[in-house]
Formats: C-alpha cells, structure tokens, sequence
C-alpha cells in the first residue's frame, strides 16, 4: 500500500477512538466556525470604559444588558450569546491589543459596534485580513462604504458626508445668513464634507487643527466663537472635559 493512503487509513480509523475519549459536552456541541457551537454564540467588542470618551462606554454596558435579556428569553435559535467586552481605553493600540486577543484567544465570531474612527481605523485591515466581521462600527466615516476593499466591515451610523449634508440644508432653510465655524477635530470630519451642499460659500474657519479627545483648548475655542458672531455652531464628537 503506498504510504500516504496507508497513513490516511491509520488516521481515520483512530478517528473514532478519539471521538469517544472526548468529553461528553464537547462532543455534543459541533463547532460551525470561529464563535459558533450548537450551545452558543460568541461576540467580542472593544470599549472605551476608559479615557476621554469613557462617557460612551454606557454603549458596551447596553450590549451586554440586551444579550442578557435575549439569552433570559432563549437565546438565538436555542444558543446563548456571550459578549465579551474588553476596555480599550479610545487607545488605538490597546483596541489593537484587545482584539487581537478577542479573535486569536477567544475566537469570537464578530467584532462588533467599536466606537471611534480611530480605533476602528486600527483594527480595520486586521479584521479584513482575517475575514472577521467588523459590524456596526459607531463612526461614520467614509471609509468603512467599501465593499469591494473592506468586504467584512459594516457601519452603524449614517456617514459624516450625509450628515453634513442634513445640517447644511437645516441651517440654509432656517438661519439667515448662516456663519458655520468649523473644528477640524476627527479623523474624517463631517463638517469639511459641506462642501458639495451649497455651503462653502458660508464657512468661517474659526480654527483647524486635530485636538486629542481630551484637549480642553477645544473648549475653550466653542465658548469664545459662541458670542463671535457666529450664528450656528455644528459640533460633533463627546469628549470626556
């Protein structure tokens, strides 16, 4: 018999054995890929419970609420559904770290609802590399609109550039004369997407630079444009004062 069927054989028929020394439980609950047996499904998510926009980690605490909930109610089609929820500090390496460990050491099935451009600009090609879903990341920047590069990637929010939008046509439609400062404050700002609304004729560049989440001048700058003549102020992401 040539080796490698012979070996073939060998290893088939010790097949059974190994399956009847395996514990009762395991062999009950088939596995159907990364996160997934018959008994439960796995989610993993990094948050900023932490940092400058520890505000926001009421979100992953929401999370866990509803799959308690679910799970109280039966699940998904009978399986459980932990969530297993990691600080990342609105750090991009600790929401690196965080889920590179999610994925390679709990192998869970998605990554799901990362808040910040930022951090999910970090674990983006990781994710995509390793076809993890990334779902609902909480940014709407345009970035994750790509199917073709970033098939396994999936926003939660309306983008920036529509949003912006939105804006320009509330402020054109109900503010005379319409003076808009404008933070450049984020990786992909919202505001700087006005200029295919009919806007750019109405900006007043107040300041433009990119202030980490916790930079207190940022403040300081709204309070002052407030009483500068300025008569709307679009403002976008929560920070942590």
């Amino acid at each position: 018999m040539p080796r490698r069927p012979r070996r073939r054989a060998l290893q088939a028929a010790a097949l059974p054995a190994a399956w009847l020394a395996l514990p009762t439980v395991a062999r009950a609950h088939k596995r159907y890929g990364p996160g997934v047996t018959d008994a439960e499904i796995r989610i993993g998510q990094t948050m900023p419970f932490s940092g400058p926009v520890s505000m926001l980690g009421v979100l992953g605490k929401t999370s866990g609420a509803y799959f308690d909930k679910l799970n109280a109610e039966g699940g998904i089609n009978g399986r459980r559904v932990k969530l297993l929820s990691f600080d990342d500090a609105y750090s991009p390496p600790r929401a690196v770290e965080g889920t590179r460990r999610l994925v390679e050491q709990e192998e869970v099935l998605p990554i799901d609802q990362t808040i910040g451009t930022p951090t999910s600009i970090a674990i983006h090609r990781y994710l995509n590399g390793r076809k993890v879903p990334q779902l609902l990341i909480m940014s709407g920047a345009n970035r994750w609109n790509d199917p073709k590069q970033a098939p396994w990637t999936l926003s939660g929010m309306v983008s920036y550039h529509l949003e912006g939008r939105w804006y320009a046509q509330h402020a054109l439609a109900t503010v005379k004369d319409p003076r808009i400062p404008v933070l450049d404050a984020t990786v992909d700002s919202q505001m700087l997407k006005l200029r295919d609304s009919g806007m750019l004729e109405y900006y007043a560049f107040m300041k433009r630079w990119a202030p980490s989440p916790d930079d207190h001048e940022l403040y300081g700058a709204v309070r002052l444009q407030r009483f500068d003549g300025q008569s709307w102020v679009p403002f976008g992401e929560p920070m942590k004062r």
